[in-house]
């Protein structure tokens, strides 16, 4: 099934931002690229009415808000898909160069560090994407800051 038309110059211009998340869950290029197809793949498999709503609006604005639901979901999607392929492969999710300290922190840290921080998530967005409950988050970051600073 391919993307619908409205969808694709939206998607195109955020790959960039999901391929940093992807890497930032799996640092390595084909592993974070096949993450962000497998992500995208997955939600337009399952979330046909979305997309649907997206075609249908007729306002930017009502167009930006569909479009910020998708990509909270595709995100989502990324999540959990990067989450178990670090359960399985956990070699692939641990790189080894100046960003070593980074990449010590579990999938979730990361998840949740590299969402608030570079990404500009809310916390009630991020809390969607990762399932973890909002104090949780708010702890994980905390915690993951004091071991990259502890690290450094």
């Amino acid at each position: 099934m391919g993307m619908s038309e409205p969808f694709e110059p939206h998607i195109q211009k955020i790959i960039p931002e999901l391929f940093s998340f992807g890497y930032a869950l799996i640092p390595d290029d084909l592993q974070a690229g096949q993450l962000v197809i497998d992500a995208l793949a997955s939600f337009s498999a399952l979330n046909k009415e979305k997309l649907m709503e997206l075609t249908d609006a007729n306002d930017d604005e009502l167009q930006k808000i569909c479009f910020g639901e998708i990509k909270r979901q595709i995100y989502r999607n990324m999540f959990q898909i990067g989450k178990r392929r670090c359960e399985q492969l956990p070699a692939i999710c641990q790189e080894k160069n100046k960003f070593q300290a980074f990449y010590k922190l579990s999938v979730s840290k990361r998840a949740i560090l590299f969402l608030k921080q570079k990404a500009l998530v809310s916390l009630s967005d991020i809390e969607f994407i990762t399932g973890i409950e909002h104090l949780e988050i708010i702890s994980r970051l905390h915690t993951s800051r004091e071991e990259l600073v502890s690290q450094a």
